[in-house]
């Protein structure tokens, strides 16, 4: 699996390695920077960079798990850091709660930095599962990874856009898969999971939301309506959301409104300065029946 990327797409990716529990590197590259986040049965449990700042060393020197004069001097340093981890991981050199946070920041820093690119090319080389071993990662870590990415993610107006002008309400999904109630929420983004209820659209709770937080409470919608946490009652469409088919849906509906609206102005015009011909949208002579459908027609399309 190979191609180019933008930051949607990107989540998408992720979301489907995730939910389907596959186990591999998906490789991101844009000009001359590769970074790799490594995947067991779905759970992110580890991250590299080819960005000289962005290695294991220099993560654990920030974390004040290692001495630079000691980082010199470990064979391997400047490598492959999946590697030194394990044999970090055995060892006495740094203690396993250093090595644990730098790893996580590593990720962190990969999974941020990868969003905020406006694109790049992918791929995802299959390994076999069991790659986590000795290494921290769980549903709810690789689920914190996904929504940090989210937040910092490039590109997001045109989804916001979407969101709001859906006229769709959201729901909980029936199969909750995700341990919510463990997941560390923003207030804000608690607040807006507490209006998800079945009859609210996203642009209401918006409109419950100040301004300066709207965008948090947004992009966190937006990872629940992914991750299939919270779903859209109608479904945009089968499966998993595919932001192509949130953007063809807000098409749609912007286009059914300007049709609508057209449809209006044209009878407005009819009804002020045509004739009662015109507005029943019939030729003289015509039969009372045909008076009769023609009303009947257009009361109905008029009618809330």
């Amino acid at each position: 699996m190979k191609g180019t990327f933008i930051p949607s797409s990107l989540a998408e990716a992720v979301r489907d390695i995730f939910v389907s529990e596959q186990s591999g590197i998906l490789v991101l590259t844009r000009t001359e920077v590769r970074k790799r986040l490594h995947f067991d049965r779905g759970m992110l449990f580890f991250a590299d960079s080819s960005l000289e700042d962005e290695g294991l060393i220099d993560f654990l020197v920030r974390e004040k798990g290692l001495e630079i004069s000691e980082a010199a001097r470990i064979p391997g340093g400047r490598g492959d850091d999946l590697a030194l981890a394990r044999r970090l991981g055995g060892s006495e050199i740094v203690s396993s709660d250093a090595l644990e946070r730098a790893v996580r920041q590593i990720i962190q820093q990969v999974v941020v930095s990868t969003f905020r690119w406006d694109s790049g090319e992918f791929s995802f080389q299959e390994t076999p599962p069991g790659g986590s071993a000795g290494f921290q990662s769980d549903v709810l870590i690789t689920l914190e990874y996904l929504m940090r990415g989210i937040r910092s993610m490039a590109g997001f107006t045109p989804i916001r856009e979407a969101m709001l002008r859906l006229d769709r309400p959201l729901k909980p999904t029936e199969n909750l898969y995700l341990p919510l109630d463990r997941l560390a929420l923003h207030p804000i983004q608690g607040y807006a999971l507490s209006q998800v209820d079945g009859s609210s659209r996203i642009r209401e709770i918006a409109s419950l939301i100040p301004p300066s937080e709207e965008d948090t409470a947004l992009r966190f919608l937006f990872a629940l309506l992914l991750l299939g946490v919270v779903e859209m009652d109608p479904p945009l469409g089968a499966g998993s959301l595919s932001v192509r088919d949130l953007l063809a849906g807000d098409r749609a509906c912007r286009e059914r409104s300007e049709r609508e609206s057209a449809v209006i102005k044209e009878m407005y015009r009819s009804v002020s300065s045509g004739t009662p011909w015109e507005i029943l949208d019939l030729k003289p002579p015509a039969s009372p029946e045909e008076i009769r459908k023609s009303y009947r027609s257009r009361k109905d399309a008029f009618r809330p």
